[in-house]
């Protein structure tokens, strides 16, 4: 039980070191990790957590922006639980650029641009499971500057990979868990692009 604990205080330490912007104001995109911005933009306070909805915007070095929506279900965990797990999707947003944010993440994940979904969807579902109980709590308490790191879902092959967000700092990111889940991962994010 404690090489768990262990193991979870050491994701948290790694992804909360890795929330920080590049020197040359745009998002990182290198090393399996795509960095955007984000801000809150709807919480409406349920009995099962809040739920809250963020802006995205990803911004290339070149000024191009892409835009997308987060929305995720914040819930405490039950007394004596190490995680939760919630609902959560992301949205399509149509007055984004696409493209910048589809060559990070194809960048990010090791994928080819030609993985992307010719499918396209307002919405893209997911489960996420929030790894730090401390940043639910806090989150669901309005307290700031606690990420909140969690493990996604998505897809029927429920491919994974980590969600960071940290509200206070208006940055989240997106992390590569497993190489052999990048193209569904990049097929399901780009539904919505």
């Amino acid at each position: 039980m404690w090489f768990g604990r262990l193991l979870l205080l050491l994701l948290v330490f790694f992804t909360q070191m890795s929330c920080h912007k590049s020197d040359s104001g745009a998002e990182n995109s290198e090393g399996g990790v795509v960095q955007f911005t984000i801000q809150e933009i709807a919480s409406n306070p349920m009995a099962a957590g809040d739920m809250k909805i963020w802006r995205a915007s990803y911004h290339d070095n070149h000024g191009h922006i892409s835009t997308f929506k987060i929305q995720l279900r914040v819930s405490k965990p039950r007394v004596g639980a190490a995680f939760v797990v919630v609902p959560g999707s992301f949205m399509r947003d149509r007055a984004s650029d696409t493209q910048p944010l589809i060559n990070a993440l194809a960048t990010a994940l090791e994928v080819s641009v030609s993985a992307i979904s010719a499918e396209k969807a307002e919405i893209v579902p997911f489960s996420a499971l929030i790894l730090n109980s401390a940043a639910a709590q806090s989150t669901v308490n309005s307290a700031a500057g606690v990420p909140i790191t969690t493990t996604v879902f998505v897809g029927k092959e429920e491919a994974q990979f980590y969600l960071s967000l940290n509200p206070a700092a208006g940055i989240g990111q997106i992390t590569l868990k497993d190489p052999a889940h990048s193209v569904v991962v990049l097929k399901e994010i780009s539904k919505i692009l």
